[in-house]
């Protein structure tokens, strides 16, 4: 099981003609995987830091890193720095509109039961 996406090597190809129907594709089939704490900074950052991990049965994962606002109460870290190792597609096989990726991950996490 691949823990850390922040280095992978494998990019499934996944088409992305309607991003909006694959968010409600993937957010049925995704599962949790791991999460885990990441190593304080305290220079800048007090509050709790960790990443999550969540997968598909067909290898795809998503890797994002979250920030404990207040007791219990969890946010994106940074919404522009989810990992996936999926290739995204358009159509004619082409690569899909790069503004678009970040908004449909953000989507798409925000759509996950943590």
């Amino acid at each position: 099981v691949m823990t850390d996406l922040r280095s992978f090597s494998r990019a499934i190809p996944t088409l992305f003609s309607d991003p909006w129907a694959l968010v409600e594709v993937w957010r049925h089939d995704f599962s949790h995987v791991d999460t885990g704490l990441l190593e304080p900074d305290s220079t800048r950052v007090r509050n709790i830091t960790g990443f999550s991990v969540w997968g598909n049965p067909q290898g795809l994962q998503v890797w994002f890193e979250w920030v404990e606002v207040k007791p219990r109460v969890v946010a994106l870290r940074n919404p522009m720095g989810i990992k996936v190792n999926a290739r995204f597609t358009s159509a004619d096989g082409g690569a899909a509109p790069a503004e678009m990726v970040p908004v449909f991950l953000a989507t798409f996490v925000h759509h996950l039961k943590w």
